[in-house]
């Protein structure tokens, strides 16, 4: 609440321009929800990004920006097009056709028009993947490149496809944020060449972040929405040795760290069936026989889980539980490729820590996440509690409107086995656990990320240990080959690549 507050309170005073770093104070408000809210999804990373550039626009009516500023917001624009449209061509082919089709069925948050649509031509979905194609690979490039029409032109079709997202799927304020950039296409005579103020400390200043942020972008252009942040930690290069490279990948961090820079890409162009997979929650009262289910509020968890229109809201909670369900969740061993965030990696995951919540009693919290209360408040909470992995298939339009079932399900599988309440697997309660993972379970992967921000670590691990030569010990130029071998630490020597000097890149 107290966030809102101050959210509204600067905006206002921006709005009334009587305080011109009231768009900092929005920023740095912003980015406060980074970690515990995770501000991991594409459009929470297009949002800070916009966010940072907002900061340099003039404050004063009518004074038009700088010409960098005003291409970068531009080259934001086409970033996120060609990061997209790179991740869903790049390696593609025909057997991929039929990628928007099933799509609409398998998204996360299915719409109500996405789950009628599907059931279209397959040559309509052909077409409108040619078309995709030209927005998120042609356009971007005739954004920057082209005036006049052309530039309009571009931006108005990067706008037209948000509008066709917007109501075949429910992906946040993505395609509202999208479309707003396409405003700065608008400005069809800008350009980067323009005619530069006069040079002077805060101009130079200004050139000179702006120009980095170009020439890193072009790096995080190569990855995707997956391991925007991460990437610059994994150990094949959180281990380079060679300056240069160092340097590089610490600048990378940084601006990943300060979520000023982002990849994007999200999809991969698979053909899969029009299937999806739900996680749901079921608790079973003691000595009761029958399981009951508590339904998500939004995502499809029952045959009769109507979709609906959540968009430009984002539910996050339901959003997850989605990417749980493939096995794919930030708290398992792709932790280290998805995030930097060493707890995100634990024995505990989400299903547990939830499973553990309504086994503590239908509180608050609980019933804001489902729509439906199994156990009501004047009843006693289940007695166990399990998670059920399902495969739910849409129904004929005709069944849905006559017995309002939209979905076939099919159990593939206990995803989480029941849990007791004062069972041998009970955990402690949720909100014991909270912040309190031991750094034992911490994902190999992610030690770099500590050895870089823990001075005493990065000590430790550079110390030589000593080592007591053995009589007859092999020597090399006079130095006992044993305590040549010793001069590093075992922990550094097992983050070094095998056959790798300390020289090595």
């Amino acid at each position: 609440a107290a966030t809102a507050l101050a959210s509204a309170a600067a905006c206002l005073i921006g709005v009334a321009g009587v305080l011109p770093c009231a768009r900092v104070a929005c920023w740095a408000i912003l980015r406060s929800l980074d970690l515990p809210v995770g501000l991991l999804y594409p459009w929470d990373a297009l949002l800070l990004e916009a966010a940072a550039f907002h900061t340099l626009l003039p404050s004063t009516p009518g004074v038009p920006p700088h010409p960098w500023v005003a291409a970068s917001f531009r080259w934001l624009l086409a970033r996120v097009m060609l990061g997209f449209g790179k991740k869903k061509f790049l390696g593609t082919d025909a057997s991929h056709s039929c990628y928007i089709k099933n799509f609409l069925i398998a998204q996360p948050l299915p719409s109500p028009l996405g789950w009628l649509a599907c059931r279209l031509p397959l040559g309509l979905f052909q077409a409108a993947l040619a078309v995709m194609f030209l927005v998120e690979c042609v356009a971007p490039v005739i954004l920057l490149c082209a005036g006049g029409a052309a530039r309009a032109g571009a931006a108005l079709s990067i706008a037209a496809l948000m509008v066709g997202i917007q109501v075949g799927g429910n992906f946040g304020y993505f395609n509202v944020l999208t479309a707003v950039l396409c405003l700065s296409g608008l400005d069809t005579s800008a350009s980067a060449l323009d005619p530069l103020p006069p040079l002077s400390v805060s101009e130079g200043l200004l050139r000179a972040l702006l120009g980095a942020h170009f020439a890193l972008s072009c790096l995080f252009l190569l990855f995707d929405s997956w391991c925007s942040t991460a990437w610059p930690y994994w150990p094949q290069l959180a281990l380079a040795r060679k300056p240069w490279v160092q340097a590089l990948v610490t600048s990378c961090r940084l601006v990943a760290d300060q979520r000023l820079l982002h990849a994007y890409g999200v999809f991969p162009p698979n053909s899969n069936p029009p299937v999806r997979m739900a996680a749901v929650f079921e608790g079973r009262a003691a000595g009761e026989s029958a399981w009951r289910r508590y339904e998500w509020r939004y995502l499809p968890s029952s045959p009769r889980s109507a979709p609906r229109f959540v968009a430009p809201h984002h539910p996050r909670l339901d959003h997850s539980i989605f990417y749980v369900s493939l096995g794919v969740g930030p708290d398992n061993y792709l932790a280290s490729i998805n995030s930097p965030r060493p707890y995100s990696f634990a024995k505990d995951s989400l299903v547990h820590r939830i499973a553990h919540l309504l086994l503590d009693g239908n509180t608050p919290a609980a019933r804001r996440i489902f729509r439906n209360e199994p156990f009501p408040s004047s009843a006693a909470p289940p007695d166990q509690v399990r998670v059920l992995l399902l495969a739910l298939e849409p129904t004929s339009v005709r069944e849905a409107r006559s017995s309002g079932v939209y979905w076939t399900e099919s159990v593939l599988g206990e995803h989480l086995p029941p849990i007791r309440r004062d069972g041998p697997t009970r955990a402690p309660p949720h909100r014991e656990r909270v912040g309190r993972r031991h750094p034992l379970l911490f994902h190999p992967d992610l030690l770099p990320v500590w050895r870089s921000r823990v001075p005493e670590l990065s000590r430790l691990l550079a110390a030589p240990l000593p080592h007591k030569e053995r009589p007859g010990a092999a020597t090399a130029n006079g130095v006992p080959t044993a305590t040549r071998r010793a001069s590093r630490s075992p922990l550094r020597a097992r983050l070094t690549p095998s056959g790798s000097g300390d020289n090595g890149g």
